[in-house]
């Protein structure tokens, strides 16, 4: 069961607008149930949720961002597509990844990120 999560309606708030969304946290703080609860909300068969701590979708993301959005493509027919990466900070290079997607498919595909705010993960982000 999800429980309301203080943060959802800012969060929800956001969810049309060309920038991605991040939720940085320490663990078991309930990043991973706030992408739930939006995504509950959303139509359903307009998102795409990949977590990074499975390695098939790891393996998507690190293919690259014509990989992601070619994934998004075949899974999404929907107009309007959101795509949830849930522990991003496990992707080779997540502030490239974030930033190629904002910077040339936010006009198709909104973005939700979580990730880790521990010290050893923020290095990894540019």
């Amino acid at each position: 069961m999800l429980y309301p999560r203080n943060l959802f309606e800012k969060v929800w708030r956001y969810r049309d607008i060309p920038e991605a969304v991040v939720v940085t946290g320490a663990r078991q703080v309930g990043k991973t149930c706030l992408m739930r609860l939006v995504m509950q909300k959303l139509r359903k068969g307009s998102f795409v949720y990949l977590d990074l701590e499975n390695y098939r979708a790891r393996e998507i993301v690190n293919r690259g961002v014509e990989e992601i959005v070619s994934f998004v493509e075949t899974e999404i027919k929907e107009k309007k597509k959101y795509l949830f990466i849930d522990e991003v900070h496990y992707a080779d290079d997540p502030s490239n990844i974030i930033k190629l997607l904002v910077d040339h498919y936010s006009f198709k595909i909104k973005l939700f990120v979580t990730g880790s705010s521990s010290l050893k993960i923020k290095k990894k982000f540019k």
